[in-house]
């Protein structure tokens, strides 16, 4: 396909809503460690960058460092156990990714978050659609906005730089796509500053309007 496109996708905030998955399942983490918890709207400050820095937000000066990988386990554990009940496609995402796949276009899926849930999620809620690769963080992976597993995807599956889009709701995206020299699009329904993403020029309100943009 000569006019054949690349587009990446983040995952939180971006294809799925999954603020409240998050939010019960480090709340009940935190009820474990006898610690506060947060109302949902707070864990927006908390997410982007990784299960990591979460962990390290919420628990702030609690954080143990001497058994971070405990405390890692424990919350994948308890993350895996709630996410489904509290997590769902955003409207319009489910037409936008069969449309790019009948046009011939490709997708992949990029997320900061734990691979393992990646797959699990995209296993449960996103089997019906075409993804080409799906990759999150592993334990030695570098995370967003680090460019290496985005670049990573776009040289396997060989498409040009210039016909590559990565699409995400944060800034961390944005920098993410620029550090690799691609275009972002960036959705405003998502858990990122809408000051932020107002400023790129590639921008949308609903999923089928990124059919426009890599249509021109």
């Amino acid at each position: 396909m000569k006019n054949r496109k690349l587009l990446i996708f983040d995952l939180d905030g971006t294809l799925l809503n999954s603020l409240a998955g998050i939010s019960e399942s480090c709340n009940e983490l935190l009820k474990q460690l006898n610690l506060p918890v947060y109302q949902e709207h707070k864990y927006v400050d908390f997410i982007g960058l990784g299960l990591k820095n979460l962990l390290q937000k919420a628990l702030g000066e609690n954080y143990p460092i001497s058994d971070e990988d405990k405390l890692i386990s424990e919350y994948k554990e308890i993350y895996s156990k709630k996410w489904e009940k509290f997590s769902f496609l955003y409207d319009g995402v489910g037409a936008l990714l069969e449309s790019l796949t009948k046009k011939g276009h490709l997708i992949a899926l990029l997320s900061n978050k734990s691979h393992e849930a990646v797959i699990e999620i995209k296993d449960e809620l996103f089997s019906d659609y075409d993804f080409k690769i799906v990759r999150g963080i592993k334990k030695d992976s570098e995370i967003k906005p680090n460019p290496a597993l985005l670049l990573e995807i776009i040289k396997s599956l060989g498409v040009a730089k210039e016909n590559c889009y990565y699409v995400g709701d944060s800034l961390v995206d944005i920098e993410t796509a620029k550090n690799a020299s691609i275009k972002s699009i960036s959705v405003l329904w998502g858990y990122g500053c809408r000051e932020d993403i107002e400023k790129n020029s590639l921008k949308v309100n609903h999923p089928l309007e990124i059919l426009d943009i890599i249509d021109e």
